[in-house]
């Protein structure tokens, strides 16, 4: 066979390697060169036909891990703390007006789990230790979860000095009489007799507010 035709025969096995293998099982025993050349060429198609395969396989593989592994590193480098949005939770505020406002408080402390501010007001038509109003006032849009502000009538009522010779048990009824909570702390003075009144967190002269809290510093020598 010419030379040219060799050419032909190379490119029908790679095109066609079902028939450049019949062209070698023909041949192989009349013309092993041409056998051989089409039987080359055959392998040749079966191994580029192998390495197209494995690209098509192997590229979106490739791409993916490409893919992941820059966005794992933008995560991280963005911080990987999710946010959670949080709704925010509106109730229209009851009507307080006109109760105990240690009841309301309390009642409010246990619904809302809020910080409650009470304050007080000049007011000599609402009885003692009742509620004025309330911020946000009866019918008010209230956001749950933020401070709610009791309104009271103001106490004429104002601190003595509590250092001033009074005893505990003085302090104790003066407490109880004004609804105020006592705490007591202890602080050794060597300068001072054990159980003298040394400070008082409630300054002399100033309001007393029902339900606030005074701290009464008493001396206690080991």
């Amino acid at each position: 066979m010419k030379e040219e035709n060799y050419t032909s025969v190379k490119a029908i096995s790679f095109l066609f390697p079902v028939v450049g293998l019949i062209i070698y099982a023909v041949n192989i025993g009349s013309n092993p060169k041409l056998a051989k050349i089409a039987l080359r060429w055959v392998l040749y198609s079966f191994a580029v036909s192998a390495c197209i395969v494995l690209l098509i396989i192997v590229i979106p593989i490739i791409i993916s891990l490409i893919s992941f592994l820059f966005y794992s590193h933008n995560y991280r480098e963005e911080g990987t703390t999710t946010e959670r949005v949080i709704e925010k939770e509106y109730i229209t505020m009851d009507d307080y007006e006109g109760m105990n406002y240690l009841e309301v408080k309390g009642k409010i402390q246990e619904q809302f789990n809020c910080t409650i501010i009470v304050e007080t007001e000049k007011n000599e038509m609402v009885k003692q230790d009742t509620v004025i109003y309330t911020i946000p006032r009866k019918g008010e849009m209230y956001e749950v979860g933020k401070d709610i502000t009791i309104v009271i009538p103001a106490v004429d009522a104002k601190y003595p000095d509590f250092t001033n010779g009074y005893t505990i048990d003085e302090i104790e009824e003066f407490c109880k009489k004004y609804e105020l909570n006592l705490k007591i702390e202890y602080k050794a003075d060597s300068a001072k007799e054990n159980g003298e009144i040394i400070k008082q967190s409630r300054a002399k002269d100033t309001s007393v507010v029902p339900g606030s809290t005074i701290i009464i510093t008493v001396v206690k020598n080991d």
